[in-house]
């Protein structure tokens, strides 16, 4: 990205802790500036572009947070009542001990006025790791019959059906091979990470493409990061070549910002996040620029077709002296008569 008509560079700065009192996340915030850098505040002819510079956070976000963490439970003919899972980051083994106590917390309360003895009627799980998938199981040892009452579960647009090997808005159900035994498997392998690219938004955003003015809904993408640090390791990107370079608009006095994964929801981060962001001033072009660099433009594509047309009729040219010296070379010399 060229330099040329920058008048003003300011970077700035910015630490999620020292987001506003009233944000309590590390992943949403705003972030107030000082009113007094000349660089972000333009004249009538000039213009604000922006871009990231340097970001660094952490890989301590939550795969299961308060927007996918819950699910129904049910039984047919019984009720139903919803799991929720606590927040946390989640693998395979931890998994089974989270959601086995919170399905049996859910069959105490389903079967808490119905007669039948909730301690007798159990959720348990095991993982294969050769194969990546779970066994779920649901045993009674009471009189309650479950290819009659037979368990499901119903998961919603987000939840944590991916992390069982199962599929979001959908309902699983149970399959009986008894009165007292029923179980599902895995339809595909558990999946874990759900936010392989993190999209940082920013509502100061003008437009995603340089030299437009059409205004924008706050939350525009500032940058996408492609998340590959290990757990607990440090994600940083860095923009040595002004990508996601983007015009701001005027007069603000705070920044917002987001994070969220591929389907919009919020990527639970636990700890600061660091951020750069690079401000630079330029002269709106005019009227008179405009033409000029019409001009320029149409003089420029005039001259390379003359160009080509030199360059065609030279290999012609040099073509022809070619094709005679091959001649000179392998034609028989004339013979005299004397």
């Amino acid at each position: 990205m060229s330099d040329l008509g920058v008048i003003d560079r300011a970077n700035i700065f910015i630490n999620s802790k020292d987001r506003s009192e009233t944000d309590d996340t590390f992943y949403n915030f705003n972030v107030k500036l000082n009113s007094n850098i000349d660089c972000l505040n333009c004249q009538a002819d000039e213009e604000l572009y922006m871009y990231p510079s340097r970001i660094s956070l952490i890989n301590d976000f939550y795969n299961i947070g308060t927007q996918n963490n819950t699910f129904t439970l049910g039984f047919t003919g019984i009720d139903l009542t919803t799991i929720t899972i606590p927040e946390g980051y989640y693998g395979a083994y931890n998994f089974i001990d989270a959601l086995t106590t919170a399905m049996n917390n859910g069959i105490s309360i389903i079967f808490a006025t119905t007669g039948f003895d909730p301690n007798t009627i159990t959720f348990s799980m095991t993982y294969n790791p050769d194969n990546n998938e779970y066994s779920l199981v649901i045993e009674s040892t009471d009189t309650l019959d479950l290819t009659t009452n037979t368990p499901y579960m119903v998961f919603g647009d987000n939840s944590p059906a991916n992390m069982m090997g199962l599929n979001n808005s959908s309902t699983t159900n149970y399959i009986a091979t008894s009165p007292a035994f029923c179980g599902v498997n895995s339809t595909k392998p558990v999946n874990f990470i759900y936010q392989p690219e993190i999209n940082l938004k920013c509502n100061i955003l003008r437009g995603n493409y340089e030299n437009t003015n059409t205004a924008v809904e706050p939350t525009q993408t500032l940058m996408l990061i492609n998340q590959n640090a290990p757990k607990n390791g440090t994600i940083v990107f860095e923009n040595p070549n002004k990508l996601y370079r983007t015009l701001v608009a005027s007069n603000f006095g705070s920044i917002g910002f987001q994070f969220v994964d591929n389907d919009g929801r919020d990527v639970l981060f636990q700890s600061n996040t660091l951020i750069c962001l690079t401000f630079e001033k330029i002269k709106k072009q005019g009227k008179e620029n405009e033409e000029l660099a019409t001009l320029k433009k149409i003089q420029q594509t005039q001259e390379l077709g003359l160009l080509q047309k030199y360059m065609e009729q030279q290999r012609k040219t040099d073509y022809e002296k070619i094709k005679l010296a091959d001649y000179k070379k392998t034609r028989k010399p004339d013979i005299k008569y004397y």
